[in-house]
């Protein structure tokens, strides 16, 4: 809200609260080179439509838009205007990952066969989030897919997807907060993707690319790589 704004502006000191993005945009386009896009989803056309009015370039998180067809209209909108309109996903901007993909166009692990992924997010996202917009296969399976078919630079042909429901709530909801999905890509790679929206244990991302030359293996970072075993057991950080 514009009073939320203010307040946050506030505590920024150097920054300028604005009303609206038009506002914001009429004042500032003769200085800024782009906008960052962190809104919720059903918000993101007005905003890319606005920017693309000024010739201002769009960095949004995940997803552009709700569908398909909506997204290829604002690319669209964002070419005609002449201007750069960036979907940003993180997995392609971890060391490890990135390294993982650089190997794999280096022909490192040679074709790739298959994939396992697990991506298990925390802490869980409230109920109301997961009811309203938190569509796991949207919102969730979004940051995986991007980064499997950049690294194989492939396109997926077909797609199995199943999910459950943790509580009697989101199930009469129709929410799922864990699922599967069977990715086949056209060169013949299947990966397989778990998702669950709550680790109690914290956040886990793990992935493993089989090749018919070698195994690339994403493990998580932990705050340290000490491993205690004595008479009670074995122990990592």
């Amino acid at each position: 809200t514009h009073t939320h704004t203010h307040i946050h502006a506030n505590l920024l000191q150097k920054t300028t609260p604005f009303k609206t993005l038009q506002q914001a945009l009429e004042e500032t386009k003769s200085v800024i080179d782009g906008i960052v896009v962190s809104s919720p989803t059903f918000t993101h056309e007005e905003v890319i439509r606005t920017a693309a009015n000024y010739g201002i370039n769009v960095f949004t998180e995940k997803p552009v838009d709700e569908t398909a067809e909506k997204i290829a209209s604002l690319y669209n909108v964002a070419e005609r205007a002449g201007i750069k309109l960036c979907c940003g996903f993180q997995r392609r901007f971890d060391a490890s990952y990135s390294a993982a993909a650089e190997a794999i166009k280096k022909g490192k692990i040679g074709a790739p066969i298959t994939a396992n992924i697990f991506f298990a997010d925390h802490p869980c996202p409230p109920k109301e989030f997961l009811i309203s917009g938190g569509n796991i296969f949207m919102d969730l399976s979004a940051h995986d897919i991007d980064y499997i078919t950049h690294a194989f630079d492939d396109k997926i042909t077909s797609v199995y997807a199943t999910g459950t429901s943790s509580t009697t709530e989101l199930e009469a909801e129709g929410v799922h907060d864990n699922a599967n999905m069977i990715m086949t890509f056209s060169k013949g790679a299947v990966v397989h993707l778990f998702m669950s929206r709550s680790a109690t244990y914290g956040y886990d991302q793990r992935c493993e690319i089989f090749g018919d030359k070698g195994l690339l293996s994403v493990q998580n970072e932990y705050a340290n790589s000490t491993i205690l075993a004595d008479d009670s057991g074995v122990r990592v950080s």
